[in-house]
């Protein structure tokens, strides 16, 4: 499973793509940047659900 950062670097990166994408892609960059970030709360929210912080995420591997 992914961690949070991972997921917050490819919207990070979604983003950094749309900057400089056509106009007709940036949409959908944008949209996929959402998702990743959608992700990355999904997985804090399951990892509180089991009693762990998130900031323990990196601690465990």
């Amino acid at each position: 499973m992914k961690k949070i950062r991972d997921y917050l670097r490819h919207a990070a990166e979604c983003r950094d793509m749309a900057r400089t994408a056509p106009v007709t892609h940036r949409t959908q960059l944008e949209q996929m940047a959402q998702t990743w970030e959608q992700l990355a709360e999904a997985r804090r929210k399951q990892l509180l659900k089991q009693g762990k912080s998130p900031s323990e995420e990196d601690e465990l591997g």
